[in-house]
């Protein structure tokens, strides 16, 4: 599974790049040619990113042996992307 980081990668080659000045209601161009990879999917400008869900468990045990002890940790991690209309 993908780490945050390397979507956040992926997505801001997809989005629109603002520039100073823009405003509500502007238009622009949208000249993407690259191709990007989700998971399995090319992921191109001619799309819209409707939303994604992804989660990620981890299971550790920490030893520390000079005070005897085992201390088990479980991380559960969801990240969610929903399209703003």
């Amino acid at each position: 599974m993908p780490s945050t980081s390397q979507y956040a990668t992926n997505m801001r080659s997809i989005l629109p790049r603002v520039h100073l000045g823009a405003a509500k209601g502007a238009t622009w161009v949208d000249s993407i040619t690259t191709v990007g990879k989700q998971g399995d999917a090319d992921v191109t400008a001619e799309g819209v990113l409707l939303g994604q869900v992804s989660e990620s468990d981890s299971n550790l045990t920490v030893n520390v042996e000079a005070a005897g002890m085992t201390i088990p940790i479980v991380q559960h991690g969801t990240v969610k992307v929903d399209r703003i209309p």
